[in-house]
């Protein structure tokens, strides 16, 4: 195979890998914003992505409300 066939091959690994990681973070007026789940009950998204802290809303790559007892931490350029 060559190098460029391959990595073709692994960019779509990581890519499909990475999908069912991917949720939208609904906590701003506006359009929805990406995070990722870092762990079970744990999304990471960026810090502009919140805007009402008591109003998050997530959704699972299935389309499926994410669970009410999901914390969700923004990040900073500074802390992340």
């Amino acid at each position: 195979m060559s190098d460029l066939a391959s990595l073709s091959a692994e960019l779509g690994n990581l890519a499909a890998a990475a999908s069912t990681a991917t949720v939208r973070v609904h906590a701003r007026r506006g359009p929805s914003s990406s995070g990722f789940v870092w762990r079970s009950g744990l999304i990471v998204t960026a810090e502009e992505a919140i805007e009402a802290k008591d109003q998050i809303e997530v959704t699972l790559p299935d389309g499926r409300p994410g669970p009410s007892t999901t914390t969700v931490v923004a990040c900073t350029r500074q802390n992340n």
